[in-house]
């Protein structure tokens, strides 16, 4: 098998019950059902990374060219929606 046969499927973080626990916001997640059918249709694709959409293959782009910068962006992120959580459960016992 040559290196042209072999590739990467990359798909986006689902929002699934396994990702749950991660922290990760809502909002940064993808629909699974979505990303099963767009990864369905790329397949035979030659490509050394397949991705579903052009916004996935950007993210991954950006991540592997600044692994840093987006590390600390997806912290601030996640620490951000964890105390936004918090703070709404707290809300809803007070009420």
């Amino acid at each position: 098998m040559s290196s042209r046969d072999e590739n990467v499927i990359h798909p986006p973080l689902t929002n699934t019950k396994s990702a749950a626990p991660l922290g990760v916001p809502p909002q940064m997640k993808a629909d699974p059902a979505q990303v099963g059918r767009q990864l369905a249709a790329k397949i035979g694709v030659k490509r050394a990374v397949i991705t579903p959409d052009r916004r996935t293959w950007l993210g991954f782009q950006i991540m592997r060219h600044f692994p840093i910068a987006m590390g600390r962006l997806l912290a601030r992120l996640t620490q951000r929606a964890r105390r936004d959580r918090v703070g709404s459960e707290m809300q809803q016992h007070q009420a």
